[in-house]
């Protein structure tokens, strides 16, 4: 019967450092990632803001009226 091969400290350590490679590697696509999502995000909403803008303006009310409207809105 043969007998598990002894883990050396050698071939431990190499492979924490491949682990600690691997995290790096992933935590910069994760960032990446979370950049553009960020990106996308706020393109979302500045043209949610155009978009409100246009409405607004088309509504052909007052800024006043829209703002009185919104918040009657919102209580409901």
């Amino acid at each position: 019967m043969k007998m598990p091969r002894q883990k050396t400290m050698a071939g431990i350590e190499s492979k924490i450092k491949q682990a600690e490679d691997e995290v790096v590697k992933a935590k910069g696509k994760y960032d990446e990632t979370l950049s553009k999502l960020e990106t996308l995000i706020q393109e979302k909403e500045h043209i949610q803001g155009l978009e409100l803008i246009a409405f607004f303006k088309k509504s052909g009310k007052s800024f006043d009226a829209v703002k009185r409207d919104l918040n009657d809105s919102s209580r409901l």
